[in-house]
C-alpha cells in the first residue's frame, strides 16, 4: 500500500495562487479588506490607473447592501487618509489586524486591484518558470539590483504566508486579484493593469537555470477555507475600461471586478462555481479576448460569503460542434446514454427556468453528444445541467463452483438473486471475465486480473506467500450480504474501467515518469508507462509530469490501490492543476508501506485546457477502497486464474474518434510486495 502524505500540495502559478483545504464552518463574522492602488508616486505618471478607486467604492457599496457593517469593511485606497493609503506597510498592518481579531469560522474577503508584474525568482523560491509574481502597492519603487527585488513590491510568498496563517486559525478567505502580469503596456480605450519589467528597471536577463524545487507543503490543522478568483493568467493582460458600455453613467472599472459584481448582483445566493461560470459567460458575450480568468478552490460548490454547502450542480457550457450539440464530459463524470440534462440560458438559473431538456445520445470518457428533446431556441451561450445521471457499469463476472471450490446454498442464493444492476453481466466460468467470485472459509472472495485462488485449508500444497484478498463474509441476512456485494462490485468496476482508459486515449506531448528512491541506500530509479517495478516498504516515490504541447493541459492524478480505492494525488489542497506550455513539475507522493500488497497504479488524466473554463478536475472520482484480508496462496500454476478485460463495451466506440488529440490517460503501475 502506498501512503499519501498528510501534507497538502500548493502550486504558485498565477496571481498568488495559494489555496488550502475548504470545509463547512459556521460564519461568526464577515469582514472585507479592499485594496485599490491607482497612483504610483515613485513611478512615471503614465503608469497611474483610474479604475482601482472605482472598484473599491463599487465593492464597498455592494458589501454594505449585502449586510456587511461599515466597520467590517476596510478600504485601502489613494483617497483615504495617510494611515489607510495602500502602501505595503499599511496593507500588511491591516492583514495582521484581521489575523489577530478574527476567529475560527469567520469569513474574510480580500480584494486587490492595481498593477501586477513579475520579477526574477531567487534560488530558494519555488517558481517553476523562474519568475515571482508581485503586486505593486502605492509606494512601489524601482528594481534594486543588490537585493534582487522591486522595492516594496508584495510577493506571492508574502501573501502566501498570510493565507497559511488565516487557514491555520480556521478562517475562510475569498481572495480576488484584479491585476495582470504580462503583455504590452497600452493606452487606448482600455488600460492594462500591469507594468512591464522595464518600467520598474528590472534587468531583461534573468536566470533560467534555477534548480527545480518541490511544491511548498503545509499541514492541515484547522477548518480554514480558501477560494481564489484571478483576473488573468500569467501570460495575459487584464484591463480597466469604461463600464457599463454605452451608458451615460459609465465609469472606469476593472473589467474583472465589474463582471464579478454583475454576477453577484444577479445571483446573491449562488455558489462560487456558479459565479465563476457566470463571469466566464459575461466575458464570452463581449469583445474582450485578452485574458482568461481563473477560479480555484476545493469548495467552489459552497455558497458565496456564508460558506454553507450549496448544490454541487453538474453543469457544463453547451458546445455547438459540427457533429451537433456536445458537452466536454463523459462516463468518467457518471454520464451514460440516455442521461437527461436541462437547457439553461445562464449557469446561475434555477431548474424552473430551464428552456428545455437534452438527452445524451452517445458518450465517451470525456465528451458526450446531446440531442434536444423538443424544438427550442438555444442561446449562443447556454449550459446543460445534469438532472438524471444514471449508473452505468461494464463488468463481466463469473463464478467458480467446482469440486475444489464448491459454492454453498447460501452463497448461490446471494449471487443468483442479486438485484439487476445496469452494466453488470454474469458469464460462464469458461468465458473471459473482469472478475470472479469464489467461496472459501465462509466468505465470498472477489478475484480480479491475475489474482491467484486462495489456499484451501485441506490443501496439502505449501503456501509460499501471503496475499490480501477482498473478502465478503456470508454471515448474516442474505439481503444485507447482497447490498454489500453490490457496493464491492461497483467500486471494483469503477477502478477497473478507470485503469483501462489508458489504452483508449492518447495525446502526444504528455510525458510522465515515476521516480523511485530505494530504501535503504537511496538508489534512484525511473519508470515509464510500460514498466511495472516491484516496490517495498520505505521506498520513496514522486511523479514527474511534463507538457510538451503548445497548449495548456489540465491534469488530475489518481491513485488506485490494490483494494480498488481511488485517492486524489493531484490537485490537492486546491492546487492549480493547469500545466502551461513546456511546463514540468515534480509531485512528491510519499513512501511505500506493506499494510496491503498487490498491484497499485497511478492514473494521470490530461485534457486540453479550454480558455473559457476553469481547469478540468477529476478529483470527484475518488472512492473508498474495499477492505482486503490476508490469506495464504499456493504457488502452483495450475491454481492460477486470470480474468481478462472485457473492453469498454459500447461506450468507447462512439467517442474514440472525437477525442483524438484532445485527452490522454497515462497509467503507471507497480507491485507492492513484502520482502
Amino acid at each position: 500500500m502506498w501512503t499519501l502524505q498528510s501534507s497538502k500540495f500548493l502550486s504558485l502559478i498565477n496571481c498568488f495562487l495559494l489555496l488550502s483545504i475548504l470545509s463547512g464552518v459556521v460564519r461568526a463574522e464577515q469582514r472585507a479588506v479592499i485594496i485599490g492602488v491607482a497612483e504610483y508616486p515613485n513611478l512615471s505618471d503614465s503608469h497611474d490607473l483610474v479604475g482601482p478607486l472605482n472598484d473599491a467604492v463599487l465593492l464597498e457599496t455592494y458589501l454594505t447592501a449585502r449586510g456587511f457593517a461599515p466597520q467590517q469593511i476596510k478600504l485601502l485606497t489613494d483617497a483615504q487618509s495617510k494611515a489607510n493609503l495602500p502602501t505595503k506597510a499599511n496593507i500588511f498592518r491591516v492583514m495582521d489586524e484581521q489575523l489577530a481579531q478574527l476567529e475560527s469560522g469567520d469569513f474574510l474577503y480580500l480584494h486587490f486591484s492595481g498593477h501586477g508584474s513579475q520579477q526574477p525568482a531567487k534560488a530558494e523560491d519555488d517558481e517553476i518558470d523562474g519568475l515571482t509574481e508581485i503586486f505593486l502597492p502605492r509606494d512601489t519603487k524601482q528594481w534594486d539590483g543588490k537585493s534582487g527585488t522591486v522595492i516594496n513590491a508584495i510577493t506571492d510568498d508574502e501573501i502566501g504566508a498570510y493565507l497559511d496563517a488565516y487557514k491555520d486559525k480556521g478562517i475562510f478567505v475569498w481572495l480576488v486579484f484584479d491585476s495582470c502580469h504580462s503583455g504590452t503596456m497600452s493606452r487606448s480605450t482600455w488600460q492594462a493593469r500591469k507594468l512591464p519589467g522595464s518600467a520598474l528597471g528590472i534587468p531583461k536577463t534573468r536566470s533560467t537555470s534555477l534548480p527545480k524545487k518541490e511544491p511548498r507543503v503545509f499541514e492541515t490543522k484547522n477548518p480554514g477555507g480558501f477560494v481564489a478568483f484571478f483576473a488573468a493568467q500569467t501570460t495575459e493582460e487584464t484591463p480597466e475600461m469604461k463600464l457599463p458600455k454605452r451608458s451615460e453613467q459609465s465609469e472606469i472599472y476593472g473589467l474583472f471586478t465589474f463582471q464579478l459584481l454583475e454576477a453577484l448582483r444577479e445571483t446573491p445566493n449562488a455558489t462560487y462555481r456558479q459565479i465563476a461560470d457566470q463571469i466566464m459567460q459575461n466575458y464570452m458575450a463581449q469583445p474582450w479576448y485578452g485574458s482568461s480568468p481563473l477560479f480555484a478552490g476545493d469548495d467552489l460548490d459552497r455558497k458565496i460569503f456564508d460558506g454553507t454547502p450549496g448544490n454541487a450542480l453538474r453543469q457544463w457550457a453547451l458546445i455547438d460542434s459540427p457533429d451537433g450539440w456536445q458537452i466536454p464530459v463523459g462516463y468518467l463524470h457518471g454520464l451514460q446514454t440516455g442521461s437527461e440534462l436541462l437547457l439553461l440560458a445562464k449557469p446561475t438559473d434555477v431548474d424552473e427556468k430551464a428552456l428545455g431538456s437534452l438527452q445524451v445520445t452517445s458518450v465517451g470518457p470525456v465528451v458526450s453528444k446531446l440531442q434536444l428533446r423538443a424544438e427550442v431556441d438555444v442561446p449562443s451561450l447556454s449550459y446543460a445541467r445534469l438532472i438524471d445521471r444514471g449508473v452505468e457499469l461494464g463488468m463481466n463476472i463469473s463464478l467458480i463452483d467446482d469440486a475444489a471450490y464448491p459454492m454453498s446454498k447460501k452463497a448461490k442464493f446471494v449471487v443468483e438473486s442479486l438485484p439487476e444492476q445496469a452494466g453488470i453481466e454474469w458469464v460462464e466460468a469458461d468465458q473471459a471475465a473482469d472478475a470472479r467470485l469464489v467461496e472459501t472459509d465462509g466468505s465470498l472472495v472477489l478475484l480480479t486480473e491475475g489474482e491467484p485462488l486462495p489456499c484451501l485449508k485441506k490443501s496439502k500444497d505449501r503456501c509460499a506467500q501471503q496475499q490480501d484478498f477482498i473478502k465478503l463474509p456470508l454471515a448474516g441476512d442474505p439481503k444485507a450480504v447482497q447490498t454489500r456485494l453490490l457496493k464491492v462490485l461497483t467500486k471494483t468496476n469503477k477502478a477497473l474501467n478507470l485503469m483501462r482508459l489508458g489504452s483508449v486515449l492518447s495525446l502526444d506531448g504528455l510525458d510522465t515518469v515515476l521516480n523511485v528512491e530505494r530504501f535503504p541506500g537511496g538508489k534512484k530509479e525511473q519508470y515509464g508507462k510500460g514498466d511495472v517495478p516491484e516496490l517495498y516498504a520505505g521506498d520513496s516515490l514522486s511523479l514527474t509530469i511534463a507538457n510538451f504541447l503548445d497548449v495548456p493541459l489540465d491534469i488530475t492524478v489518481l491513485f488506485v490501490g490494490s483494494d480498488y480505492g481511488i485517492d486524489v494525488v493531484f490537485p490537492r489542497g486546491g492546487a492549480f492543476n493547469r500545466f502551461m506550455e513546456e511546463e514540468e513539475r515534480s509531485i512528491p507522493l510519499g513512501r511505500i508501506n506493506t499494510e496491503t500488497t498487490g498491484q497499485e497504479r497511478l492514473v494521470v488524466i490530461a485534457s486540453k485546457a479550454r480558455r473559457t473554463a476553469a481547469p478540468a478536475n477529476f478529483s470527484f472520482l475518488a472512492q473508498e477502497g474495499v477492505q482486503r484480508t490476508r490469506n495464504a496462496t499456493t504457488p502452483l500454476g495450475s491454481l492460477l486464474t486470470e480474468a481478462g478485460f472485457g473492453g469498454l463495451r459500447t461506450r468507447s466506440t462512439s467517442s474514440e474518434s472525437n477525442l483524438a488529440g484532445e485527452s490522454d490517460i497515462h497509467t503507471l503501475g507497480w507491485v507492492t510486495r513484502r520482502k
